[in-house]
């Protein structure tokens, strides 16, 4: 479901996730990833294939960095009250922080770097 989804559509995806046992503030989180455009060669999908590209400790490292960095300079351009709409941000992606998913096993250990 990206950006291009139609309205229809979006408000389908939205009915049978509100079918599921979530949050509002999760399901918020959620509607929120389905409308963004996702793109293989940004450092967090590349870092989702580390072992099938064969990366080493040091690219992956040098990856977490670029994804950190970018993540401030994003939240940097953002107004206070932005920011405070955005809600509280993890370092962890969300898939290691909704227990439905990780049940289903969907989550994956974190490469992510901490704070």
């Amino acid at each position: 479901m990206g950006p291009n989804m139609t309205g229809p559509m979006r408000q389908m995806r939205a009915d049978r996730m509100g079918q599921m046992p979530m949050s509002p503030g999760i399901m918020k989180r959620r509607m929120g990833m389905m409308c963004t455009p996702a793109v293989l060669d940004a450092p967090c999908p590349i870092r989702g294939r580390a072992a099938n590209l064969g990366l080493t400790d040091e690219q992956e490292q040098a990856l977490g960095e670029i994804e950190k960095e970018a993540r401030q300079k994003a939240r940097a351009v953002l107004t206070p009250e932005q920011q405070a709409n955005l809600g509280d941000v993890r370092d962890k992606p969300v898939m290691e922080t909704c227990p439905m998913m990780t049940r289903m096993g969907g989550a994956r250990p974190s490469t992510q770097p901490t704070k």
